[in-house]
């Protein structure tokens, strides 16, 4: 179905920017936004002095980082077969 974006928005904001967007102010990552989760991703954005782009990069790399850790965790607990620190 996809994401309406008004006509004199479509230059500035793709579907895919606001996906982005969305992933990286979706701080628990569970696919939800609430009220405090978007109201600190905006104010992040709007007051730091850094593109939306560099913050989106930093953003998917903190989740690939934070996954990447998570399989170690359990390839280290099947090696061992015991639960790994």
């Amino acid at each position: 179905q996809g994401i309406h974006v008004p006509r004199e928005l479509q230059d500035y904001v793709t579907e895919e920017r606001l996906k982005d967007l969305f992933d990286a102010f979706d701080a628990d990552g569970d696919g939800k936004l609430v009220k405090s989760e978007f109201i600190d991703g905006l104010s992040k954005l709007v007051l730091q002095d850094v593109p939306v782009e560099t913050t989106q990069m930093l953003h998917m790399l903190r989740s690939a980082l934070g996954k990447i850790e998570k399989m170690e965790h359990q390839l280290c607990t099947l090696v061992q077969s015991t639960p790994c620190a």
